[in-house]
Protein backbone atom coordinates (compact mmCIF):
# COMPACT_ATOMS: atom_id res chain seq x y z
CA UNK A 1 0.00 0.00 0.00
CA UNK A 2 1.69 3.12 -1.20
CA UNK A 3 -0.70 6.01 -1.63
CA UNK A 4 -3.89 7.08 -0.51
CA UNK A 5 -6.77 9.32 -1.46
CA UNK A 6 -8.06 11.68 1.33
CA UNK A 7 -10.57 15.07 0.83
CA UNK A 8 -8.21 17.75 -0.67
CA UNK A 9 -9.20 20.04 2.38
CA UNK A 10 -8.70 17.83 5.34
CA UNK A 11 -5.79 19.53 7.53
CA UNK A 12 -4.59 16.75 9.78
CA UNK A 13 -1.52 18.91 11.29
CA UNK A 14 -4.24 21.41 12.10
CA UNK A 15 -6.53 18.85 13.77
CA UNK A 16 -4.32 17.04 15.41
CA UNK A 17 -3.05 20.14 17.20
CA UNK A 18 -6.69 21.17 18.53
CA UNK A 19 -7.55 17.38 19.28
CA UNK A 20 -4.95 15.85 20.99
CA UNK A 21 -4.15 12.21 19.83
CA UNK A 22 -1.53 10.89 22.90
CA UNK A 23 -4.04 8.72 24.45
CA UNK A 24 -4.22 7.03 20.99
CA UNK A 25 -1.67 4.12 21.28
CA UNK A 26 -0.18 3.16 18.05
CA UNK A 27 -1.57 6.14 16.19
CA UNK A 28 -0.10 7.91 13.04
CA UNK A 29 -1.88 10.30 10.39
CA UNK A 30 -1.25 7.30 8.08
CA UNK A 31 -3.99 5.27 10.01
CA UNK A 32 -6.26 8.54 9.30
CA UNK A 33 -5.48 8.44 5.63
CA UNK A 34 -6.51 5.15 5.56
CA UNK A 35 -9.77 5.38 6.88
CA UNK A 36 -10.61 8.11 4.57
CA UNK A 37 -9.58 6.22 1.32
CA UNK A 38 -11.52 3.33 2.56
CA UNK A 39 -14.40 5.16 2.04
CA UNK A 40 -13.61 6.23 -0.98
CA UNK A 41 -13.59 2.68 -1.94
CA UNK A 42 -16.89 2.10 -0.67
CA UNK A 43 -18.52 5.36 -2.12
CA UNK A 44 -17.70 4.00 -5.82
CA UNK A 45 -20.88 1.67 -4.89
CA UNK A 46 -23.23 4.34 -4.34
CA UNK A 47 -26.29 4.30 -6.71
CA UNK A 48 -27.65 7.13 -8.43
CA UNK A 49 -29.61 8.00 -4.95
CA UNK A 50 -26.02 7.78 -2.98
CA UNK A 51 -27.02 4.42 -1.20
CA UNK A 52 -24.92 1.81 -0.15
CA UNK A 53 -26.46 -1.09 -0.87
CA UNK A 54 -25.53 -2.04 2.36
CA UNK A 55 -26.76 0.99 4.37
CA UNK A 56 -29.82 2.75 4.57
CA UNK A 57 -28.51 6.60 4.66
CA UNK A 58 -27.26 8.95 2.33
CA UNK A 59 -23.72 9.03 1.63
CA UNK A 60 -22.71 6.19 4.60
CA UNK A 61 -20.46 3.08 3.40
CA UNK A 62 -19.72 -0.44 5.45
CA UNK A 63 -16.24 -0.24 6.66
CA UNK A 64 -15.20 -3.89 8.27
CA UNK A 65 -13.86 -4.18 11.95
CA UNK A 66 -11.90 -7.18 10.79
CA UNK A 67 -10.38 -4.97 7.88
CA UNK A 68 -9.25 -2.34 10.26
CA UNK A 69 -8.45 -4.14 13.07
CA UNK A 70 -6.19 -6.03 10.96
CA UNK A 71 -4.64 -2.78 8.92
CA UNK A 72 -4.10 -0.48 11.95
CA UNK A 73 -4.35 -2.81 15.19
CA UNK A 74 -6.21 -2.22 18.23
CA UNK A 75 -6.15 1.46 18.03
CA UNK A 76 -8.35 1.42 15.22
CA UNK A 77 -12.07 2.27 17.56
CA UNK A 78 -9.87 5.36 19.47
CA UNK A 79 -8.92 6.33 16.05
CA UNK A 80 -12.68 6.11 14.54
CA UNK A 81 -13.87 8.13 17.95
CA UNK A 82 -11.05 10.67 17.02
CA UNK A 83 -11.90 11.22 13.14
CA UNK A 84 -15.86 11.70 14.27
CA UNK A 85 -14.88 14.29 17.40
CA UNK A 86 -12.83 15.85 14.71
CA UNK A 87 -15.73 16.41 12.61
CA UNK A 88 -13.94 14.58 9.74
CA UNK A 89 -16.57 11.61 9.28
CA UNK A 90 -19.98 10.49 10.56
CA UNK A 91 -20.72 7.38 12.58
CA UNK A 92 -24.17 5.47 12.02
CA UNK A 93 -25.87 3.72 14.50
CA UNK A 94 -26.52 0.17 12.51
CA UNK A 95 -23.49 -1.82 13.80
CA UNK A 96 -24.11 -5.36 14.38
CA UNK A 97 -21.22 -7.65 15.37
CA UNK A 98 -21.73 -10.45 13.34
CA UNK A 99 -24.53 -9.07 10.71
CA UNK A 100 -23.97 -5.12 9.78
CA UNK A 101 -20.35 -3.32 9.73
CA UNK A 102 -19.57 -0.06 10.93
CA UNK A 103 -21.48 2.64 8.38
CA UNK A 104 -19.00 5.85 7.97
CA UNK A 105 -19.59 9.07 5.85
CA UNK A 106 -17.45 12.23 5.09
CA UNK A 107 -19.21 15.15 6.86
CA UNK A 108 -20.33 17.84 4.25
CA UNK A 109 -17.32 19.81 4.14
CA UNK A 110 -14.73 17.26 3.27
CA UNK A 111 -17.63 15.40 0.96
CA UNK A 112 -18.39 18.00 -1.13
CA UNK A 113 -14.83 18.12 -2.36
CA UNK A 114 -12.53 16.19 -4.81
CA UNK A 115 -9.67 14.36 -3.04
CA UNK A 116 -5.99 14.40 -2.74
CA UNK A 117 -3.27 11.73 -2.78
CA UNK A 118 -0.67 11.42 -0.14
CA UNK A 119 1.92 8.93 0.15
CA UNK A 120 2.48 6.22 2.76
CA UNK A 121 5.11 6.84 5.40
CA UNK A 122 4.31 4.24 7.82
CA UNK A 123 6.50 1.32 7.24
CA UNK A 124 4.55 -0.99 8.56
CA UNK A 125 1.35 0.19 6.83
CA UNK A 126 3.13 0.38 4.34
CA UNK A 127 4.21 -3.27 4.26
CA UNK A 128 0.74 -4.26 5.59
CA UNK A 129 -1.84 -6.42 3.10
CA UNK A 130 -5.10 -7.63 4.55
CA UNK A 131 -4.71 -11.50 5.02
CA UNK A 132 -6.75 -12.66 2.32
CA UNK A 133 -8.05 -16.27 1.72
CA UNK A 134 -8.20 -17.57 -2.11
CA UNK A 135 -10.28 -20.51 -1.03
CA UNK A 136 -13.16 -18.37 -1.60
CA UNK A 137 -12.54 -18.61 -5.24
CA UNK A 138 -14.27 -21.30 -7.29
CA UNK A 139 -12.04 -20.94 -10.58
CA UNK A 140 -8.47 -19.89 -8.29
CA UNK A 141 -6.40 -21.00 -11.49
CA UNK A 142 -8.43 -18.74 -13.97
CA UNK A 143 -8.94 -15.56 -11.44
CA UNK A 144 -5.27 -15.82 -10.56
CA UNK A 145 -4.18 -15.27 -14.49
CA UNK A 146 -6.94 -12.53 -14.68
CA UNK A 147 -5.10 -10.92 -11.53
CA UNK A 148 -2.10 -11.21 -12.55
CA UNK A 149 -2.76 -9.69 -16.12
CA UNK A 150 -4.48 -6.76 -13.57
CA UNK A 151 -0.82 -6.36 -11.72
CA UNK A 152 1.39 -6.30 -14.74
CA UNK A 153 3.16 -3.53 -15.31
CA UNK A 154 1.69 -3.11 -18.81
CA UNK A 155 -0.98 -1.83 -17.34
CA UNK A 156 -1.09 1.82 -17.08
CA UNK A 157 -2.97 4.07 -15.75
CA UNK A 158 -2.86 8.06 -17.03
CA UNK A 159 -3.53 10.24 -14.10
CA UNK A 160 -3.14 13.34 -16.44
CA UNK A 161 -6.12 11.88 -18.32
CA UNK A 162 -7.84 11.46 -15.23
CA UNK A 163 -7.64 14.96 -14.47
CA UNK A 164 -8.72 16.29 -17.36
CA UNK A 165 -11.59 13.95 -17.46
CA UNK A 166 -12.40 15.59 -13.88
CA UNK A 167 -11.93 19.19 -15.31
CA UNK A 168 -14.29 18.17 -18.15
CA UNK A 169 -17.24 16.79 -16.25
CA UNK A 170 -17.01 19.82 -13.37
CA UNK A 171 -17.53 22.52 -16.62
CA UNK A 172 -21.34 21.22 -16.81
CA UNK A 173 -22.14 21.02 -13.70
CA UNK A 174 -25.31 22.81 -13.35
CA UNK A 175 -26.45 21.85 -9.47
CA UNK A 176 -24.75 21.24 -5.99
CA UNK A 177 -25.82 17.68 -6.23
CA UNK A 178 -24.05 16.87 -9.67
CA UNK A 179 -20.45 18.35 -8.26
CA UNK A 180 -21.14 15.80 -5.34
CA UNK A 181 -21.66 13.09 -7.63
CA UNK A 182 -18.88 14.34 -9.82
CA UNK A 183 -16.53 14.56 -6.76
CA UNK A 184 -17.27 11.16 -5.53
CA UNK A 185 -16.65 9.26 -9.11
CA UNK A 186 -13.42 11.15 -8.84
CA UNK A 187 -12.05 10.45 -5.87
CA UNK A 188 -13.29 6.51 -5.74
CA UNK A 189 -12.00 6.29 -8.73
CA UNK A 190 -8.50 7.64 -8.04
CA UNK A 191 -8.51 5.15 -5.36
CA UNK A 192 -9.14 2.07 -7.45
CA UNK A 193 -6.70 3.74 -10.09
CA UNK A 194 -3.93 3.75 -7.61
CA UNK A 195 -4.95 0.07 -6.37
CA UNK A 196 -4.10 -0.74 -9.90
CA UNK A 197 -1.15 0.99 -10.31
CA UNK A 198 0.03 -0.56 -6.70
CA UNK A 199 -0.64 -3.57 -7.28
CA UNK A 200 -1.99 -3.82 -3.83
CA UNK A 201 -4.99 -6.20 -4.65
CA UNK A 202 -6.56 -9.72 -5.23
CA UNK A 203 -9.16 -11.01 -7.54
CA UNK A 204 -11.82 -12.24 -5.61
CA UNK A 205 -15.13 -13.80 -6.53
CA UNK A 206 -17.79 -13.53 -4.04
CA UNK A 207 -20.65 -16.42 -2.30
CA UNK A 208 -23.57 -15.13 -4.14
CA UNK A 209 -22.91 -15.13 -7.98
CA UNK A 210 -19.50 -15.84 -8.11
CA UNK A 211 -19.03 -13.08 -9.51
CA UNK A 212 -15.31 -11.84 -9.73
CA UNK A 213 -14.31 -8.57 -8.37
CA UNK A 214 -11.41 -6.00 -8.63
CA UNK A 215 -10.43 -2.72 -8.58
CA UNK A 216 -11.33 -2.57 -12.35
CA UNK A 217 -14.87 -3.31 -11.57
CA UNK A 218 -15.76 -0.36 -9.46
CA UNK A 219 -13.91 2.15 -11.93
CA UNK A 220 -16.97 4.38 -12.94
CA UNK A 221 -16.75 4.59 -16.86
CA UNK A 222 -16.09 7.83 -17.47
CA UNK A 223 -12.56 7.50 -16.52
CA UNK A 224 -11.99 3.72 -18.08
CA UNK A 225 -10.28 5.41 -20.81
CA UNK A 226 -7.57 6.50 -18.66
CA UNK A 227 -6.03 2.45 -18.63
CA UNK A 228 -3.99 0.96 -21.39
CA UNK A 229 -2.44 -2.24 -21.58
CA UNK A 230 1.14 -2.65 -23.53
CA UNK A 231 0.24 1.05 -25.04
CA UNK A 232 -2.48 -0.11 -26.73
CA UNK A 233 -6.17 1.07 -26.17
CA UNK A 234 -8.54 -1.55 -24.31
CA UNK A 235 -11.97 -2.27 -25.61
CA UNK A 236 -15.36 -3.81 -23.56
CA UNK A 237 -17.46 -6.38 -25.25
CA UNK A 238 -20.70 -6.26 -23.99
CA UNK A 239 -23.61 -8.86 -24.26
CA UNK A 240 -27.05 -7.13 -25.57
CA UNK A 241 -29.80 -7.41 -22.81
CA UNK A 242 -27.46 -10.23 -21.06
CA UNK A 243 -29.59 -10.94 -18.30
CA UNK A 244 -32.45 -12.16 -20.76
CA UNK A 245 -29.97 -13.48 -23.18
CA UNK A 246 -28.44 -16.05 -20.13
CA UNK A 247 -32.19 -17.36 -18.84
CA UNK A 248 -32.20 -19.24 -22.39
CA UNK A 249 -30.28 -21.48 -20.63
CA UNK A 250 -33.00 -21.86 -18.03
CA UNK A 251 -35.35 -22.47 -20.83
CA UNK A 252 -34.56 -25.58 -22.12
CA UNK A 253 -35.99 -28.68 -20.07
CA UNK A 254 -32.19 -30.39 -20.34
CA UNK A 255 -31.15 -28.35 -17.98
CA UNK A 256 -33.94 -28.86 -15.44
CA UNK A 257 -33.43 -32.95 -15.43
CA UNK A 258 -30.30 -34.98 -14.87
CA UNK A 259 -29.60 -37.62 -17.11
CA UNK A 260 -26.67 -39.54 -18.91
CA UNK A 261 -25.74 -37.29 -21.26
CA UNK A 262 -25.99 -34.42 -18.65
CA UNK A 263 -23.66 -36.21 -16.10
CA UNK A 264 -20.78 -37.62 -18.53
CA UNK A 265 -20.24 -33.72 -19.37
CA UNK A 266 -18.40 -32.01 -16.04
CA UNK A 267 -18.90 -28.67 -16.79
CA UNK A 268 -22.84 -28.93 -17.18
CA UNK A 269 -22.63 -30.85 -13.77
CA UNK A 270 -20.68 -28.06 -12.15
CA UNK A 271 -22.82 -25.58 -13.23
CA UNK A 272 -26.13 -27.39 -12.26
CA UNK A 273 -24.16 -27.62 -8.30
CA UNK A 274 -23.31 -24.28 -8.63
CA UNK A 275 -27.05 -23.48 -9.50
CA UNK A 276 -28.27 -25.74 -6.40
CA UNK A 277 -25.93 -24.07 -4.00
CA UNK A 278 -28.02 -22.28 -1.20
CA UNK A 279 -30.72 -21.85 -3.88
CA UNK A 280 -34.71 -23.31 -3.40
CA UNK A 281 -34.66 -24.09 -7.37
CA UNK A 282 -34.01 -27.77 -8.25
CA UNK A 283 -35.55 -29.13 -5.15
CA UNK A 284 -38.13 -31.89 -5.96
CA UNK A 285 -42.07 -29.69 -5.28
CA UNK A 286 -44.87 -29.63 -7.45
CA UNK A 287 -43.39 -26.11 -8.56
CA UNK A 288 -40.68 -28.18 -10.73
CA UNK A 289 -43.52 -30.25 -12.21
CA UNK A 290 -45.39 -26.95 -13.24
CA UNK A 291 -41.85 -26.17 -14.70
CA UNK A 292 -40.61 -29.15 -16.57
CA UNK A 293 -44.56 -29.54 -17.86
CA UNK A 294 -44.03 -25.31 -19.31
CA UNK A 295 -40.36 -26.29 -21.02
CA UNK A 296 -42.14 -29.68 -22.48
CA UNK A 297 -44.88 -27.26 -23.92
CA UNK A 298 -42.43 -24.98 -25.33
CA UNK A 299 -40.85 -27.58 -26.78
CA UNK A 300 -43.63 -29.07 -28.38
CA UNK A 301 -45.14 -25.96 -29.48
CA UNK A 302 -42.09 -24.86 -31.54
CA UNK A 303 -41.58 -27.03 -34.49
CA UNK A 304 -37.72 -26.40 -33.98
CA UNK A 305 -37.60 -26.18 -30.24
CA UNK A 306 -37.19 -23.03 -27.76
CA UNK A 307 -35.09 -21.29 -30.17
CA UNK A 308 -38.36 -20.31 -32.28
CA UNK A 309 -39.87 -18.58 -28.97
CA UNK A 310 -40.13 -14.66 -29.34
CA UNK A 311 -38.50 -14.38 -26.03
CA UNK A 312 -35.40 -16.17 -27.10
CA UNK A 313 -35.62 -14.95 -30.81
CA UNK A 314 -35.52 -11.11 -28.72
CA UNK A 315 -32.82 -11.91 -25.98
CA UNK A 316 -30.22 -13.48 -28.67
CA UNK A 317 -31.13 -10.19 -31.21
CA UNK A 318 -30.25 -7.86 -28.20
CA UNK A 319 -34.14 -6.46 -28.86
CA UNK A 320 -36.03 -7.12 -25.61
CA UNK A 321 -35.66 -3.59 -24.48
CA UNK A 322 -36.73 -1.87 -27.31
CA UNK A 323 -39.58 -3.53 -27.65
CA UNK A 324 -40.92 -3.28 -24.14
CA UNK A 325 -39.73 0.63 -24.42
CA UNK A 326 -42.16 0.56 -27.99
CA UNK A 327 -44.99 -1.01 -26.46
CA UNK A 328 -45.34 0.78 -23.41
CA UNK A 329 -44.96 4.64 -25.21
CA UNK A 330 -47.42 3.20 -27.95
CA UNK A 331 -49.83 2.72 -25.13
CA UNK A 332 -49.14 5.88 -23.87
CA UNK A 333 -48.55 4.65 -20.49
CA UNK A 334 -45.45 6.61 -19.44
CA UNK A 335 -42.75 8.32 -21.27
CA UNK A 336 -39.82 6.45 -21.03
CA UNK A 337 -36.45 5.83 -22.76
CA UNK A 338 -34.81 2.70 -23.22
CA UNK A 339 -32.12 2.98 -20.64
CA UNK A 340 -34.92 3.66 -17.98
CA UNK A 341 -36.74 0.72 -19.31
CA UNK A 342 -33.31 -1.55 -19.36
CA UNK A 343 -32.52 -0.21 -15.43
CA UNK A 344 -36.52 -1.09 -14.09
CA UNK A 345 -37.30 -4.24 -15.93
CA UNK A 346 -33.77 -5.67 -14.56
CA UNK A 347 -34.63 -4.22 -11.37
CA UNK A 348 -38.30 -5.62 -11.47
CA UNK A 349 -37.30 -8.88 -12.60
CA UNK A 350 -35.01 -9.65 -9.73
CA UNK A 351 -37.51 -7.66 -7.68
CA UNK A 352 -40.61 -9.38 -4.84
CA UNK A 353 -43.98 -8.70 -5.11
CA UNK A 354 -44.71 -8.70 -1.58
CA UNK A 355 -41.47 -7.02 -0.08
CA UNK A 356 -41.25 -4.35 -3.17
CA UNK A 357 -45.38 -4.00 -3.59
CA UNK A 358 -45.04 -0.46 -4.79
CA UNK A 359 -42.68 -1.17 -7.19
CA UNK A 360 -45.17 -3.11 -9.17
CA UNK A 361 -48.05 -1.35 -8.52
CA UNK A 362 -46.72 2.50 -9.07
CA UNK A 363 -45.36 4.15 -12.24
CA UNK A 364 -43.62 1.60 -13.53
CA UNK A 365 -46.42 -1.00 -13.60
CA UNK A 366 -46.99 -0.98 -17.39
CA UNK A 367 -43.43 -2.07 -17.68
CA UNK A 368 -43.74 -5.38 -16.26
CA UNK A 369 -47.39 -5.45 -17.22
CA UNK A 370 -45.84 -5.30 -20.36
CA UNK A 371 -43.23 -7.84 -20.27
CA UNK A 372 -45.87 -10.43 -19.49
CA UNK A 373 -47.84 -9.45 -21.76
CA UNK A 374 -45.14 -9.94 -24.66
CA UNK A 375 -43.04 -12.95 -22.83
CA UNK A 376 -45.29 -14.45 -21.02
CA UNK A 377 -43.40 -17.87 -20.71
CA UNK A 378 -40.36 -16.35 -19.86
CA UNK A 379 -42.58 -14.21 -17.09
CA UNK A 380 -44.20 -17.32 -15.64
CA UNK A 381 -40.91 -19.21 -15.02
CA UNK A 382 -39.23 -15.81 -13.26
CA UNK A 383 -42.23 -16.22 -10.87
CA UNK A 384 -42.05 -19.78 -10.43
CA UNK A 385 -38.11 -19.37 -9.58
CA UNK A 386 -38.63 -16.59 -7.41
CA UNK A 387 -41.96 -18.69 -5.57
CA UNK A 388 -39.91 -19.47 -2.48
CA UNK A 389 -37.25 -16.84 -2.46
CA UNK A 390 -37.49 -13.76 -5.04
CA UNK A 391 -33.73 -13.47 -4.59
CA UNK A 392 -33.24 -16.78 -6.08
CA UNK A 393 -33.50 -15.73 -10.15
CA UNK A 394 -30.98 -12.77 -9.36
CA UNK A 395 -28.71 -15.80 -7.69
CA UNK A 396 -28.88 -18.07 -10.39
CA UNK A 397 -28.83 -15.45 -13.20
CA UNK A 398 -25.48 -14.01 -11.73
CA UNK A 399 -24.15 -17.70 -11.45
CA UNK A 400 -24.76 -18.89 -15.45
CA UNK A 401 -23.18 -15.44 -16.01
CA UNK A 402 -20.12 -15.67 -13.99
CA UNK A 403 -19.48 -19.41 -15.37
CA UNK A 404 -19.85 -18.71 -18.88
CA UNK A 405 -18.07 -15.67 -18.31
CA UNK A 406 -15.23 -16.77 -16.08
CA UNK A 407 -15.06 -20.77 -16.86
CA UNK A 408 -16.17 -20.71 -20.84
CA UNK A 409 -14.86 -17.69 -21.77
CA UNK A 410 -11.57 -16.81 -20.15
CA UNK A 411 -10.90 -20.27 -18.77
CA UNK A 412 -10.30 -21.59 -22.14
CA UNK A 413 -8.86 -17.99 -23.70
CA UNK A 414 -5.62 -18.27 -20.85
CA UNK A 415 -5.47 -21.40 -21.90
CA UNK A 416 -5.02 -21.12 -25.73
CA UNK A 417 -3.79 -17.21 -25.27
CA UNK A 418 -1.42 -17.04 -21.79
CA UNK A 419 -0.03 -13.90 -22.96
CA UNK A 420 -3.48 -11.91 -24.55
CA UNK A 421 -4.44 -9.42 -22.07
CA UNK A 422 -8.36 -10.35 -20.44
CA UNK A 423 -10.13 -8.96 -17.79
CA UNK A 424 -13.69 -8.98 -17.32
CA UNK A 425 -16.34 -6.17 -15.35
CA UNK A 426 -18.90 -9.04 -14.71
CA UNK A 427 -20.62 -9.56 -18.06
CA UNK A 428 -18.70 -7.15 -19.86
CA UNK A 429 -15.30 -8.81 -21.28
CA UNK A 430 -11.94 -6.48 -21.92
CA UNK A 431 -9.09 -7.38 -24.24
CA UNK A 432 -6.71 -4.95 -26.20
CA UNK A 433 -7.88 -3.40 -29.38
CA UNK A 434 -5.71 -5.92 -31.54
CA UNK A 435 -7.26 -9.10 -29.58
CA UNK A 436 -11.03 -7.64 -30.57
CA UNK A 437 -12.14 -9.53 -33.53
CA UNK A 438 -10.85 -12.98 -32.08
CA UNK A 439 -12.32 -12.71 -28.73
CA UNK A 440 -15.57 -11.52 -30.27
CA UNK A 441 -15.77 -14.59 -32.41
CA UNK A 442 -14.75 -17.08 -29.11
CA UNK A 443 -17.69 -15.36 -26.94
CA UNK A 444 -19.47 -16.46 -29.39
CA UNK A 445 -18.51 -19.93 -30.14
CA UNK A 446 -18.34 -20.37 -26.14
CA UNK A 447 -21.79 -19.03 -25.58
CA UNK A 448 -23.57 -21.25 -28.05
CA UNK A 449 -21.84 -24.18 -26.37
CA UNK A 450 -23.25 -23.44 -22.80
CA UNK A 451 -26.42 -22.21 -23.55
CA UNK A 452 -27.56 -22.97 -27.14
CA UNK A 453 -27.68 -19.89 -28.56
CA UNK A 454 -24.98 -17.17 -29.84
CA UNK A 455 -25.44 -13.40 -28.30
CA UNK A 456 -25.58 -10.16 -30.09
CA UNK A 457 -22.68 -8.25 -28.88
CA UNK A 458 -21.52 -4.61 -28.39
CA UNK A 459 -17.97 -2.70 -27.93
CA UNK A 460 -16.20 -0.18 -26.98
CA UNK A 461 -13.22 1.16 -27.51
CA UNK A 462 -11.39 3.01 -24.15
CA UNK A 463 -9.33 5.55 -26.06
CA UNK A 464 -6.15 6.20 -23.82
CA UNK A 465 -3.46 8.49 -24.88
CA UNK A 466 -2.18 6.55 -27.52
CA UNK A 467 -4.78 7.70 -30.39
CA UNK A 468 -2.08 6.39 -33.40
CA UNK A 469 -2.39 3.27 -32.15
CA UNK A 470 -5.89 3.11 -31.92
CA UNK A 471 -6.70 4.26 -35.28
CA UNK A 472 -3.66 2.04 -37.06
CA UNK A 473 -4.98 -1.19 -35.22
CA UNK A 474 -9.01 -0.25 -35.53
CA UNK A 475 -8.61 0.55 -39.16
Amino acid sequence: MKKLEIPINLDLDQLIEKNNVNHIRGFHKDKIHFICNSIYHGMSKLDDKFIHPSKKEKFFVPLKAEILKSMLGDCYKKILEWMVNSEIIYRDKHYSKGNFSIGCRFVDKYLSVKSKTVTVTNSFLYKKHFKYDSNVNKDKRITDKLETFLKSEKLKVDFDLVERVYEQLMASVTSAEDAIRINIAYSSTKANLQLLQDGDFHVKQDNTGYRVHSPLTNLKKEYRKCLSYDGMSLVEIDFCNSQFFLMNYLLQLKHWTFNSTLSSNPKKVELLKRLRNNTNIYSPTKDDNITIMILKFLENRFRKGFQECQFSRDSVNGTIYNVIQENVVKNDTIEIDKNETKQHLIALSFASKQHHYHYFNGKYKPIWDCFKAVYSEATTLIDIIKSKDYKDFAKVVQRIESYLVINQICGSWTKMHPKKFIATIHDCIITTIDNKDELEAHILTQSEALIGLRPQLSSKVWISQNMNTVNKLAA
